[in-house]
């Protein structure tokens, strides 16, 4: 009830629907009366939700309900008209609250956030060497952080743990992974090498003669080099497959 001419009802409910009856009376004592019908129609209710937390380069996906129409609004200017949109190629930037305003078929509105968070990748890397490798070899792997796996993605290796061996010739390809809720990897690519095989040449018997020319056989890559490992001897060129040798005794 109120005896105001424009009365207001503040914070209205659906249960004020109903009809409502003003009586007027003139100065001369006289009345009458006349009705308004009044309809207050229910808020929608918003909902906001995400696949918060993802890392970076996965995609946001923001769901909403509630309404006939709707109208996200977020980080960096962000805005769509879609119920359910979706952000690719999510970045730290991106992080923050995402508001959908909500529109009923009545035309009421309401609003709902949600929070997303975008975690960054790891920085990851290979910090054992990538020089060559001869077939046989081992090498122990390292990475950066610490605590991740190596697995061969290719090629003729073989990992026990942390250690590598070569098993062939070839590239072998490396991956090492690391997850810290977000998860990356570094790649690297190791050549195994075959190993030379070295020939001396036929063994000589010398009568007399203190000197000889040595008769190796040059490999078909790589080098050769001659040592003196027992007795006495002078090799004139180390490097040369058919080095002279003097001074024997």
């Amino acid at each position: 009830t109120s005896n105001k001419q424009n009365p207001s009802i503040n914070t209205s409910k659906t249960d004020m629907t109903g009809t409502y009856t003003v009586i007027v009376t003139a100065a001369n004592g006289c009345m009458v009366t006349n009705t308004t019908s009044v309809l207050i129609n229910p808020l929608p209710i918003a909902i906001a939700e995400s696949n918060s937390p993802v890392c970076t380069g996965n995609t946001i996906i923001l769901t909403s309900s509630g309404g006939a129409n709707y109208n996200w609004k977020g980080p960096n200017g962000f805005t769509n008209t879609t119920q359910n949109p979706s952000i690719l190629n999510a970045d730290p930037t991106m992080s923050g609250s995402y508001t959908v305003t909500v529109t009923a078929s009545n035309g009421c509105i309401a609003t709902a956030s949600a929070k997303v968070t975008v975690n960054a990748l790891p920085l990851v890397s290979i910090t054992s060497r990538s020089s060559p490798l001869c077939v046989n070899d081992q090498q122990t792997l390292t990475g950066n952080p610490a605590g991740g796996t190596f697995i061969v993605t290719g090629g003729p290796g073989n990992i026990y743990g942390n250690v590598l061996s070569a098993t062939g010739i070839g590239n072998i390809n490396l991956e090492y992974s690391y997850n810290n809720i977000c998860s990356n990897t570094a790649k690297q690519s190791i050549i195994v090498n075959d190993k030379p095989v070295a020939v001396a040449g036929s063994d000589q018997e010398l009568k007399c003669t203190f000197e000889t020319q040595m008769e190796a056989e040059l490999p078909s890559f790589g080098t050769g080099e001659w040592s003196l490992v027992s007795g006495s001897g002078k090799i004139w060129d180390i490097r040369s497959s058919t080095s002279r040798l003097t001074e024997l005794s």
